[in-house]
């Protein structure tokens, strides 16, 4: 079988709650899993007002459609807004934060860094 594009319609797939406490919203909706492709990971995220922290066992670039994302990292504020992308590397332990509203569209590697949350690296 050969390699082909594939159309994602995300306005069919559901938002599946993150189970973040304290959240006011806090949601994942994937468009690219293990399914379809067995190296890159994608799909769509939001939030409004949360803040947590997060240990990345995979690498992940996030692209904000709409809100302001904040990341700390050694005591380091980034701040990224509508159009910007922001790149965080495998091993980074950063804190999320989402002061309003935000969406956000993300890309990772591999693919299934869910399963990799779990291991510890």
């Amino acid at each position: 079988m050969s390699a082909r594009p594939l159309l994602v319609n995300a306005a069919a797939l559901p938002w599946e709650s993150l189970g973040i406490d304290a959240a006011a919203l806090a949601e994942i909706k994937p468009l690219v899993t293990a399914d379809v492709s067995t190296t890159l990971g994608a799909g769509l995220c939001r939030f409004e007002r949360c803040s947590f922290p997060w240990r990345l066992s995979y690498d992940e670039c996030v692209y904000v459609i709409e809100g302001r994302l904040e990341i700390e990292h050694d005591d380091e504020l980034l701040v990224a807004g509508p159009g910007e992308v922001v790149y965080v590397p495998a091993g980074a332990d950063v804190v999320y934060s989402f002061p309003g509203r935000c969406l956000l569209f993300y890309a990772t590697y591999p693919v299934n860094w869910q399963e990799l949350l779990g291991a510890g690296s």
